[in-house]
């Protein structure tokens, strides 16, 4: 697996270069409202702010750094691979616009939901994602790509766990802890475990043999360990997102982690040379996101 990003072609483009890709758009986005949700939610700790949201104040931080900040990069790296997977057109121009509007649609209605229907600004956050699906399930479908139907998959159960969200946050539940955080949680790192099981590979081979490197290969992606891990993964979060106490939870989720170890390094296994590790050189923050897979922690709620 390849992501190429050619050069952009300016002569009679009507729209921004931010716009002619959708990391571009999407990546920043996320990168702004990271920092600018962060800023509100200190006032709104310190006591020093008042926000007119409707969610309780720890059920809005939680909301907006999964649902809104992941949401956006999301977006921006199915964006940028889906074409390489299909051979199909980018999302660019208007409709990349249009797309973003609506997610910061969702940012803003979150924002002043306290003077909105749950119903419409459950409607309003939820536009970007859905729409986002369906772009990419069609461009998958119409190139015949059928192995990546997974990613759409696990896309819905992040949709899933936001609509959920917001339908115990309206009934007065801890929405913070609740089912629709754990499932949307659960569903952005299996897609991380599934997306970095290929694209690591990938980029390590690519590396190397551009490179002449030398040394061992990885081994190709969606080998029997990586779904066995993957499974085990799935299996662990889903005990995790039903009943997230226990000891057979915690049972589940450390042979998840154990196999994601396991994996770890027969997905990143290349030549060392002058101490480096190729896989990090051409990838490093998805190579370091999977590779802390195996050691995260359940998060707690904001007191």
């Amino acid at each position: 697996m390849t992501i190429t990003i050619t050069a952009p072609t300016t002569a009679g483009q009507r729209w921004p270069a931010l716009f002619d890709w959708g990391f571009r758009t999407f990546f920043l986005a996320a990168s702004l409202w990271a920092a600018l949700a962060m800023a509100l939610w200190i006032g709104l700790l310190g006591g020093w702010l008042a926000l007119p949201i409707a969610f309780d104040p720890p059920a809005w931080h939680a909301h907006e750094f999964l649902f809104g900040y992941l949401s956006a990069v999301i977006a921006g790296f199915l964006l940028t691979a889906v074409p390489n997977w299909t051979g199909r057109p980018r999302l660019r121009g208007g409709p990349l616009m249009a797309l973003a509007a609506l997610w910061l649609a969702g940012r803003v209605a979150v924002l002043v939901a306290a003077g909105l229907p749950a119903l419409l600004v459950a409607l309003i956050d939820l536009a970007m994602p859905v729409a986002l699906a369906a772009f990419i399930a069609r461009e998958i479908i119409a190139a015949g790509n059928h192995r990546n139907l997974a990613v759409i998959a696990m896309l819905g159960l992040f949709i899933a766990g936001n609509a959920l969200f917001h339908w115990q946050a309206a009934g007065g539940l801890a929405a913070a802890s609740g089912h629709g955080l754990r499932l949307g949680l659960g569903a952005a790192v299996i897609l991380i475990a599934f997306i970095g099981g290929r694209i690591i590979p990938a980029f390590t081979r690519n590396w190397l043999v551009s490179t002449k490197a030398g040394g061992a290969m990885p081994a190709a992606p969606m080998q029997r360990l990586d779904l066995v891990a993957l499974a085990g993964l799935g299996a662990g979060l889903l005990a995790w997102i039903a009943a997230p106490q226990g000891l057979p939870t915690a049972a589940l989720l450390a042979t998840a982690g154990g196999l994601q170890f396991v994996r770890l390094p027969a997905g990143r296994a290349c030549a060392r040379r002058r101490n480096r590790c190729c896989s990090c050189s051409t990838s490093p923050m998805v190579s370091c996101r999977w590779g802390r897979l195996p050691w995260q922690r359940r998060p707690q709620p904001p007191a």
